[in-house]
């Protein structure tokens, strides 16, 4: 029978808006897997960001970005799911997140960020994907390069600066505090300490 490809990419959307945008760069090296009705396949994104399943049978597929990614060290440590489009992959939905948001951190380290199911078959394979993703071997009527996944890290910050004249806004000779370090808490809506960090040259940055 036909032989079917699945595939696409993983950037840091840095705006999180869901969309590959023109200067957001490719995610490397990041652990793709595909449950399939015999087991899971693995594979990693290339330098551009790619992956791709390839000489697959007829049936329904689930690409996973995998939890050990997640973890401290891995390709995506400190990243959140885009929020994006989780509906089925469809004809021109290239370049758009489809990555299914789990409720919490652990999530992300337990089952990672799933897909939704993709169902390979004749004649229901969108044309005309991503013009720039390598070429997969079965040829287009018989791939999808769709499965797109974009992810940000959330960042607080900024800087902490001598306000000579007291209007609220950086201007005139104005620059930030250099003459030591401040430390700067983060709480949440109860009080709850969340964080601490100390500023370098009078900038701060809460990440993940």
């Amino acid at each position: 029978s036909d032989l079917y490809d699945l595939g696409n990419r993983v950037w840091f959307d840095t705006n999180n808006n869901g969309l590959l945008d023109t200067g957001e760069a490719p995610a490397q090296s990041v652990t793709v897997t595909l449950l399939t009705a015999s087991g899971t396949l693995t594979t990693v994104t290339d330098a551009n960001g790619y992956y791709a399943f390839t000489n697959l049978a007829p049936g329904t597929y689930t690409p996973t970005i995998a939890g050990a990614n997640f973890a401290p060290g891995g390709a995506l440590a400190d990243y959140w799911s885009s929020t994006g489009d989780t509906a089925a992959y469809a004809a021109g939905d290239n370049n758009k997140d489809h990555g299914i948001d789990p409720a919490n951190r652990a999530a992300y380290l337990a089952d990672g960020v799933t897909g939704a199911p993709v169902t390979l078959g004749a004649g229901s394979q969108p044309m005309l994907e991503d013009g720039t993703a390598p070429a997969l071997p079965n040829g287009d009527a018989r791939g999808n390069q769709t499965a797109d996944f974009g992810f940000y890290k959330q960042t607080i910050g900024n800087t902490i600066w001598v306000d000579s004249n007291d209007n609220g806004v950086i201007d005139g000779a104005e620059a930030p505090y250099t003459s030591g370090p401040i430390t700067v808490t983060l709480l949440d809506t109860a009080g709850n300490v969340i964080d601490t960090v100390v500023t370098t040259n009078g900038v701060y940055t809460f990440t993940s």
